[in-house]
């Protein structure tokens, strides 16, 4: 079995760094839970705009 693992960044211009090896992406109440392989949660208000599993990106676009 193949873990996939991505970083998500902010979709702006320098594109921030939200969360590293994050492995589930749950959208919830106007928020994503992005959580990490470690079991750690980051929570963000926003909506994913893009993904590239074989790469590890996730754009999140800002709702704040």
């Amino acid at each position: 079995m193949i873990m996939c693992v991505s970083t998500a960044y902010s979709k702006v211009e320098n594109g921030d760094k939200i969360a590293e090896m994050v492995t589930t992406v749950v959208q919830r109440d106007g928020e994503l839970i992005l959580t990490d392989i470690m079991g750690k949660t980051t929570a963000v208000k926003g909506i994913l705009t893009f993904a590239d599993l074989t790469r590890g990106i996730l754009l999140i676009e800002s709702s704040v």
